[in-house]
């Protein structure tokens, strides 16, 4: 650590994709160098690395690695490893000596060194005798580098307890650290240090004593043990990058503001010199504060060391300067038109546009609602004030793309063209793209830059006409086809394919009023996430918060899907190749599409139809939709993640119900139908534990349900019905009246009671508020149902069981 550890808290929240958040097309990990991985923009993890979902500068984060479809030989290698490896000449695996120096105990290291000196004696444990950096450094008489890593492994110990922060304590709590075990091994250091001849380990041991003055405080000391032992001279080198970052650190920690600026200055060193580094170089580089540029500008020795402080400070947004990452390349790159990492700024740059402008550009044309292509609609919130300004800043980014491959300094000359090729889609500029995609395909790509020009040529040719033609279909399934092959075994391409078929074509559709093919798109649009093997282990359906039943949130394509039409296109006989690749190995087979008719009848309350339709659904597709009994007495509101499968099914329920309606039609005092019926209706109301028959998802929190929110009152008519229970409550208060049971009664005044109750008035703070005193416990309490189920039927038995059951119930009777 070049500073002891940034503690960072994240509240508890959604759990979501850092990279996965909004409409993406821009591939974050174009420019292929890992080193810089952790920079990769994502505004949910600004402090890079955040819960390991960078890979880090070298070896965090595994998980991202995959996701990224980054091999492991692809990671910044391990550098100290790679110097023991040479050191060796190469003759000892990098598996074997890093066993040795990461994972060999400091007493089964010493015995290497009792070995040497008594030849019948041998290495303590089986392990370091099979190892072959023992047997080569026993074969060499290697006596200075098993001397210099048992001193390592003594110092390990006392430069690995970090100060930590505590909530229990009170805030950051100090190690206590026994000053006189550091001052004896600093004492020991510089003596084995004297003695040995081989630069390559007075380096190590120069590091060594640095680290242990700087983690005893003593920063000082820090400072002159460099001075006197490195100087002015520079090392090729992991160690010296490290020796440069603790004297940073020691300066950073002397309080002096005066030397801020040299502190951020060495930072930037050793940000470029070592990849292994990076990441923490530069969050040093961060905690220098408003001081870090011009400070560190000014000890600068040469326009390249300057570009790579205006580089570092592209790769952080502060807050308000959400458009000053032009401005920053602007600067690097007139100072060093082939600086490294310049290309990763750009690709910041552009996916913040992409979370920022782009998917409000594109649903503006499509004239959609943008709650359904925003995963995090939230995230979007108040930027269209900021709209001038972003489209301004979009033109200058093209500008200086442009300049770049004009001034053919830059030698990744098919990158620039593809950003200003993608800056015009997003502009909406197809003619200008597709001269900027002409001039790429002149220059070597590579394979990420190949596949980022078959992504951008899919959406120009899809958003070239006002109309998806069967012409535009023809030209774009080579493309779309090249973008799901490279989703199989790249999480990226995941999420390219996803919002390819879903943001852009199925809106698209949406827009020219053909549902039939933006149901197909978004059934294509399915995620696939892969093993490292390439294997898929895992489906999801879209995140436009399409389920099986496209039940989006505001309605649009429940509300104007023809089921007959779909089925009737996928029985299709002479469909186009597009046509044949857009339906193939889809999940919406006619089987499937008539459970999806049925279940689109039961939502409505149609359970005549709902039957006659579901009667062609195979038992299988049917059971495996199992339902819990739907007529069982629902006397609390509470369930499991799943509610057990009961041997019902969404047919059966809907014959039953279709039975119920025709029994009160004629018989309309009937009480037991009418409240079998009720006792049906709620069950697939939110609240019942036979939600599922009219809803494929159900959120355990849902500002639509328990009160009458603002957004509930937005809902479609089955959607209100399904949090409203308005019908289940006037079914039980018919059957209250004509009935003559007063247990029965009872029941239904109690149902009719949990019926009202789920309309409760809104207030802004009511989801928040877990007192006595909030609206929902307080509305209860003034039930119109109570007052008679207490005054007339208080002596039944199922009053009994309902007073036990429902604590608003007894409170009410407390008052």
């Amino acid at each position: 650590m070049l500073l002891y550890g940034r503690k960072i808290l994240h509240a508890c929240g959604d759990f979501f994709e850092p990279y996965d958040y909004s409409t993406s097309f821009f591939l974050n990990d174009i420019n292929n160098d890992p080193a810089f991985s952790s920079f990769y923009f994502t505004s949910s993890a600004p402090y890079y690395d955040y819960a390991g979902w960078g890979m880090g500068s070298a070896y965090g984060g595994k998980w991202m690695g995959q996701y990224l479809n980054c091999k492991t030989e692809d990671y910044v290698e391990d550098p100290n490893i790679s110097e023991w490896f040479a050191y060796t000449k190469q003759k000892v695996s990098r598996a074997d000596i890093d066993s040795f120096v990461y994972k060999f105990s400091n007493k089964e290291i010493a015995a290497c060194i009792f070995h040497l000196k008594d030849e019948s004696s041998s290495p303590a444990t089986l392990r370091v005798k099979q190892n072959q950096f023992t047997k080569w450094l026993i074969k060499n008489k290697e006596v200075g580098a098993i001397n210099y890593l048992v001193y390592a492994k003594k110092c390990e110990p006392l430069v690995t307890d970090n100060d930590y922060y505590s909530i229990e304590n009170g805030g950051w709590r100090s190690v206590k650290r026994d000053t006189s075990k550091f001052d004896e091994l600093v004492n020991e250091g510089l003596q084995l240090r004297s003695k040995t001849g081989s630069s390559f380990l007075k380096l190590r041991y120069t590091y060594q004593l640095l680290r242990l003055t700087l983690y005893n405080g003593r920063g000082q000391q820090t400072i002159r043990m460099f001075d006197q032992l490195i100087g002015n001279k520079v090392y090729d080198g992991i160690m010296y990058n490290r020796c440069l970052g603790l004297k940073a650190g020691a300066i950073f920690r002397s309080g002096d503001s005066s030397q801020i600026g040299y502190a951020a200055y060495l930072y930037s060193r050793v940000f470029e010199r070592s990849d292994e580094m990076k990441e923490k170089a530069y969050i040093s580089f961060e905690w220098c504060g408003e001081k870090s540029i011009n400070g560190a500008l000014k000890f600068c020795k040469n326009d390249h060391e300057k570009a790579v402080v205006y580089l570092m400070n592209a790769l952080y947004e502060h807050a308000g300067e959400e458009r000053e990452g032009l401005a920053l390349m602007q600067k690097a790159y007139k100072l060093d038109p082939n600086l490294r990492g310049l290309d990763v700024v750009m690709t910041r740059e552009l996916n913040k546009l992409e979370e920022r402008v782009y998917p409000k550009k594109l649903l503006k044309k499509e004239k959609l609602d943008a709650a359904i292509f925003m995963r995090y609609p939230e995230f979007f919130a108040g930027l269209d004030t900021a709209k001038e300004q972003y489209e301004k800043y979009m033109r200058g980014l093209d500008e200086f793309a442009r300049k770049v491959i004009s001034d053919d300094k830059n030698v990744h000359k098919a990158y620039w063209c593809m950003t200003s090729a993608y800056l015009n889609m997003m502009l909406l500029n197809t003619a200008d793209a597709e001269k900027q995609l002409r001039l790429a395909t002149k220059y070597k790509m590579t394979t990420a830059e190949t596949d980022e020009y078959n992504v951008i040529e899919a959406l120009r040719i899809a958003n070239s006409n006002q109309l998806i033609t069967e012409r535009t279909e023809e030209e774009l399934l080579p493309y779309l086809k090249y973008i799901e092959h490279r989703a199989l075994t790249s999480g990226p391409f995941n999420e390219v394919h996803h919002d390819m078929m879903e943001a852009i074509l199925a809106a698209a559709y949406l827009h020219q009023k053909d549902t039939v093919k933006a149901i197909y798109c978004l059934s294509r649009s399915q995620k696939n996430f892969c093993t490292e093997n390439g294997k898929k282990t895992d489906d999801w359906y879209s995140g436009l918060d399409v389920d099986h039943g496209f039940d989006d949130a505001p309605g649009h394509l429940l509300q104007h899907m023809r089921l007959d039409t779909i089925k009737t296109f996928i029985l299709k006989k002479n469909k186009t190749a597009y046509e044949q690749w857009l339906t193939q190995s889809s999940y919406y087979t006619v089987d499937e599409l008539n459970e999806l008719d049925g279940t689109k009848y039961i939502r409505q309350h149609e359970f005549g139809k709902a039957a006659a339709v579901l009667a062609k659904v195979p038992k299988q597709i049917l059971n495996e939709k199992g339902l819990p009994d739907p007529f069982a007495e629902c006397l609390l509101d509470t369930m499991g993640w799943e509610e057990p499968k009961k041997g019902s099914n969404k047919y059966l329920f809907a014959k039953k119900m279709n039975e119920l309606q025709k029994t009160i039609a004629a018989h309309p005092k009937d009480a037991d139908a009418m409240y079998k019926y009720a006792t049906g209706l709620y069950n697939i109301a939110y609240y019942g534990k036979a939600w599922s028959a009219c809803e494929y998802y159900r959120r355990s929190t849902d500002e639509c349900g328990w009160y009458a929110s603002p957004d509930r009152k937005k809902l479609p008519s089955f959607r209100k019905a399904y949090y409203d229970a308005v019908e289940p409550e006037a079914y039980f208060v018919a059957a209250y009246k004509v009935t003559q049971s007063k247990g029965l009664k009872a029941k239904c005044l109690f149902m009719a009671a949990k019926c009202w109750q789920k309309r409760c008035p809104y207030s802004k703070d009511s989801y928040y508020d877990y007192s006595s005193n909030n609206p929902y416990y307080q509305n209860s309490l003034k039930n119109p149902y109570f007052k008679e189920l207490t005054g007339k039927y208080g002596k039944t038995g199922f009053y009994d069981v309902a007073y036990n059951t429902c604590s608003y119930l007894r409170d009410y009777m407390r008052k």
